[in-house]
């Protein structure tokens, strides 16, 4: 079926990662994206609608294609709706006011349920600059997720970065015990690795070494020093295991990619290689093949 060029416009609400959310959907139907806008929401008189922007993607596709995915793009929690040109006329389709007060409600209010007999209950932490986000997971599938947004002015007026290490842990004790959660169920605690000395990609238990290196200058710049040390010492309390997981610090370089031709200056490993790492075995698995023999 030939392909042309349709345009999508959406309604979406200003969530951290929601650029990202779409244009990966898109991408994962298969449309080629030619174009994309995202401009303030504005109403009728002009005014700012507060809390949503609006986003106009040229793609390209069939249009039978588009018309049948419209609604799977409306089942992500950031988008309130979307239209397209159909028949001369633009078709609009709408998330429902009640339908986006009861996803608010039901993120809220989400309680966790006893932990299987034979699951291993991970809780995972991830501080960003303006936000604490955390996961629980039984074995590999995760029953609880939250994200505590942070008020910046609040953050700058703790001082440094590792100031912030009380006030964020304790958000995340207490989201957790809002949730039900029994702490005595959780058998490790994972954290994400800040700026470390460099280390192979793999599993990390937290010790004494790694909170120096988290605590130092070099490190306390980024909040993700935080994850290591703020799941040490909520594991402490519950007498369990902290780890951190492929941190951002991973150096497998081959020796010859680090030569820059210049004497004494090398290239250094720093790049999210959690997220690179947990896409591709993600997606090797797909694939089944072993991450390790795939390129």
């Amino acid at each position: 079926m030939e392909k042309k060029t349709e345009r999508v416009e959406l309604v979406v609400l200003n969530k951290p990662g929601v650029l990202g959310r779409v244009a990966g959907h898109i991408r994962h139907e298969g449309w080629n994206i030619k174009r994309l806008t995202v401009d303030e929401n504005v109403n009728e008189s002009g005014a700012d609608s507060g809390g949503t922007s609006f986003m106009e993607i040229d793609v390209e596709g069939t249009h039978t294609k588009l018309a049948q995915v419209m609604d799977r793009i409306l089942n992500l929690d950031c988008v309130i709706s979307i239209a397209m040109i159909q028949n001369g006329e633009k078709a609009v389709r709408r998330r429902t006011q009640e339908r986006i007060a009861d996803e608010a409600h039901e993120e809220k209010t989400a309680k966790v349920s006893a932990k299987p007999e034979s699951a291993f209950r991970i809780l995972a932490i991830n501080p960003g600059s303006t936000s604490t986000k955390f996961g629980l997971f039984d074995d590999d599938f995760c029953i609880l997720s939250k994200t505590i947004r942070h008020d910046s002015s609040y953050l700058n007026s703790l001082g440094s970065i590792l100031n912030q290490k009380e006030f964020r842990k304790n958000c995340i004790m207490q989201s957790v015990k809002e949730s039900d959660v029994d702490f005595s169920s959780i058998d490790a605690i994972a954290g994400r690795g800040g700026l470390l000395k460099p280390i192979e990609s793999g599993v990390y238990a937290i010790n004494k070494k790694m909170l120096e290196d988290l605590q130092s200058a070099t490190a306390a710049i980024h909040a993700s020093a935080l994850g290591a040390i703020i799941a040490s010492e909520i594991a402490s309390s519950l007498g369990v295991n902290a780890y951190v997981v492929d941190p951002i610090v991973v150096d497998e370089m081959d020796r010859n990619a680090k030569l820059t031709g210049m004497p004494g200056i090398e290239r250094s490993s720093v790049f999210h290689a959690l997220n690179q790492k947990a896409i591709a075995r993600r997606l090797a698995s797909q694939l089944g093949k072993p991450y390790e023999n795939s390129s």
